[in-house]
């Protein structure tokens, strides 16, 4: 997982938490695994002389995960397509429900 990644998925979890047709929120992967976590570099090192990126993806990270996944009124389900590592817990466990998928 990357800022940008965390900065997209803020924009369209806010977007479907409005919109009338979306019924259920389903968050999945792409390929062989669900995550292998926060991409070290581009989170970390990536904004390390920049406080205000820095805070903006820390802040974005937080919003999407927590504030979209586990307080929307809206269903959400962790679909997990193979390996989960490290940061990609905490989608699991802010989805009100997981599955394997697969």
């Amino acid at each position: 997982m990357s800022p940008e990644l965390h900065r997209e998925m803020c924009e369209a979890l806010d977007e479907l938490e409005t919109e009338d047709e979306t019924k259920i929120v389903v968050v999945t992967g792409a390929g062989d695994s669900f995550s292998a976590g926060q991409d070290i570099k581009l989170y970390f090192r990536g904004n390390e002389d920049n406080p205000k990126a820095r805070a903006q993806a820390r802040h974005d990270s937080h919003h999407w995960r927590w504030r979209n996944c586990r307080n929307t009124p809206k269903p959400t389900i962790a679909m997990v397509n193979g390996f989960c590592f490290g940061g990609a817990f905490t989608q699991l466990c802010a989805c009100r429900l997981c599955r394997r998928g697969r």
